[in-house]
């Protein structure tokens, strides 16, 4: 799977991939669930359709499991975000109709990358290059932008409401 990248339905669930070379990756419609992916490069990968689900066995014998969603946030209250992408380079990467809500993405290159109709609903983006990136009909509503690069990114027709900013260039 690592020499060819070609891995699309693959299940990756709980895989430790920190750090790794995914660059050029056909990870379409594959199982990401609780999947470690800081530092990975994932520059031209194709993620799309990919389920990046969390699941929370911390603290009862019930656990809690779902997407990576949080729900509708009141940004006054501290949110839990249950999946982080963390130093991911994502550069060109194709995750058009992904599900990305409620991830954390904190210091990533998401330059040109094609989040078309991609779900990013209640996200938190701090340290994000989103220069070039292609979000038309993306679902950003509850998003908040932390020194985030949006300059020449698409948004027409994407879901805006109740974003928060600090520090946008764009």
């Amino acid at each position: 799977m690592l020499t060819t990248k070609k891995c699309p339905k693959y299940d990756l669930g709980g895989a430790d991939l920190t750090n790794t070379d995914l660059a050029g990756a056909d990870l379409r419609e594959a199982e990401l669930t609780n999947a470690k992916l800081d530092g990975a490069n994932l520059q031209g990968a194709d993620l799309r359709q990919a389920e990046m689900r969390w699941t929370d066995k911390s603290e009862d014998d019930h656990g809690e499991s779902g997407f990576s969603e949080i729900g509708d946030i009141d940004f006054s209250c501290n949110a839990d975000y249950k999946v982080s992408l963390d130093k991911v380079n994502l550069q060109s990467a194709n995750l058009s109709e992904t599900n990305l809500s409620g991830l954390s993405i904190d210091d990533s290159n998401l330059r040109a990358a094609n989040l078309s109709s991609a779900n990013l609903k209640s996200t938190f983006l701090a340290d994000v290059d989103l220069a070039g990136a292609n979000l038309n009909n993306a679902n950003l509503s509850y998003v908040s932008f932390h020194n985030v690069n949006l300059q020449s990114a698409n948004l027409q027709k994407a879901n805006l409401s109740h974003l928060s900013f600090h520090n946008v260039n764009g």
